[in-house]
């Protein structure tokens, strides 16, 4: 789970800057992706970096339990087969298959749907982060609460038992009731140093 807040919120700022980048320049990235349709050698440097990124991914992060989650690991599966694709394909497919998104339309549309999960992302990974981190500051409190009416039934207890203890003294010595129970009391409490009280 922390590592799906923490991918969460990383790729969700990504994909927001990315997405609108490409909205407001989809006429420039259209030269960017012919460039890079074209150019073998930028090409396989970008897919072997692709590769790694998308491996650290799925090594990391396979996880499927909720939409975050299943967004976050379909991403790095999704990295891991475009990269071997585009290193193991011919060139010619690989280059039909990048110009055929290298229109302005597509890009606004692949930008805007970009932007979008990059907001559920990072609002789901800030949001899930918010709720861990109170979560575990009601435990903080709960957990020192538990201490204080562990401290208060303890010295109830105490007392308790100093009564019942004076009670039956009193019965087999004869001694002053009040008397009895509050040398009772400072001896338990370690409050009166006077040696016949030890």
């Amino acid at each position: 789970m922390t590592h799906t807040i923490l991918l969460s919120k990383v790729l969700g700022i990504f994909m927001i800057i990315a997405g609108v980048a490409i909205v407001l320049r989809r006429h420039d990235f259209v030269e960017v992706i012919v460039t890079f349709a074209r150019n073998r050698a930028l090409r396989v440097l970008i897919s072997a970096i692709e590769l790694a990124a998308g491996l650290f991914l799925v090594v990391l992060h396979n996880e499927w339990g909720s939409v975050p989650a299943a967004i976050v690991s379909l991403v790095g599966w999704i990295l891991v087969a475009e990269s071997v694709t585009y290193l193991l394909l011919p060139d010619r497919i690989v280059e039909a298959f990048i110009l055929y998104f290298g229109k302005p339309g597509t890009l606004l549309a692949s930008g805007i749907l970009v932007v979008l999960l990059g907001l559920y992302l990072a609002a789901a990974g800030f949001s899930a982060a918010w709720s861990s981190e109170v979560g575990r500051l009601d435990g903080d409190h709960l957990a020192v609460a538990q201490v204080h009416v562990t401290v208060e039934l303890g010295a109830v207890r105490r007392r308790a038992a100093i009564e019942e203890r004076t009670v039956v003294v009193q019965r087999v010595h004869g001694r002053g009731f009040a008397e009895y129970r509050d040398d009772l009391f400072m001896r338990h409490a370690g409050l009166d140093e006077r040696p016949g009280l030890r």
